[in-house]
């Protein structure tokens, strides 16, 4: 088959939205995702399960069982993204807990557009420790992009929305869910959704929610320099070949 000079250069071209990776995994340290149990009336070691991916793409679930607790995290992991939902649920025995935790390294091959959503909602008749965390932050320069932090103690059914300051016991807010991710920096999102029982109750609870951080690069790759080459001879025989003709 015959491409020519042109042909080789599209197909080049191509290659490069085709093979280039704009996000890689575990730059700047290892991916820990944990799934953690805890029914205190077993014990204080509880149940962990980790996980840590090595490349993208990445899905998988996870699930850990306590007792009465347990603890479910599934995972969406792409080039576009990474995406987590979360379902806990704990006994009221003192001490018992069911969290989703865990770090994400990667780094970003070219500038990327980042934005950082989610939520955590419990049933909790009798309220105890409600959790939901997430920190992105720069590893090369220590710069914290986005930290958002809520914690309540005494609110039944609480819901906490990421960004928001919905904690009756803490709140912690600081950056921006949305901004620039630096080329050839490396990055980790820190987070947790957890149920802690800092007191006894009669009932326990459940909670599920989602975290989000969406990767969209900002330009178009460019042409390799055999290309960029080709396309200015192409623009010069062009540009001679009107000026024979209107000689």
């Amino acid at each position: 088959m015959r491409y020519g000079k042109w042909g080789i250069c599209i197909v080049l071209f191509a290659s490069t939205f085709a093979k280039a990776d704009t996000v890689v995994l575990n730059a700047g340290g290892q991916t820990t995702l944990n799934t953690v149990a805890r029914d205190a009336s077993l014990g204080l070691g509880g149940a962990q399960s980790s996980r840590m991916p090595s490349a993208l793409p990445y899905v998988d679930t996870d699930s850990v069982t306590n007792g009465s607790a347990s603890s479910t995290t599934s995972y969406n992991f792409s080039q576009a993204m990474f995406g987590l939902t979360m379902s806990q649920s704990r006994p009221g025995t003192l001490d018992s807990r069911a969290d989703s935790v865990g770090s994400i390294f990667f780094s970003v091959t070219q500038d990327v557009l980042y934005g950082l959503a989610g939520s955590y909602s419990s049933v909790d008749s009798n309220p105890r420790q409600v959790l939901l965390f997430a920190k992105l932050t720069d590893v090369d320069t220590s710069a914290v992009l986005f930290w958002s932090e809520q914690i309540s103690r005494s609110t039944a059914n609480e819901s906490f929305v990421l960004g928001g300051a919905g904690g009756d016991f803490s709140n912690t807010l600081s950056g921006s869910s949305s901004g620039t991710l630096t080329s050839g920096h490396r990055y980790v999102l820190e987070y947790q959704s957890g149920l802690y029982a800092h007191q006894a109750d009669p009932d326990g609870a459940i909670a599920t929610g989602n975290l989000t951080l969406s990767l969209t690069p900002t330009g178009t790759p460019l042409p390799t320099a055999a290309c960029a080459g080709l396309m200015l001879m192409g623009v010069m025989n062009l540009r001679r070949s009107r000026r024979g003709r209107t000689a």
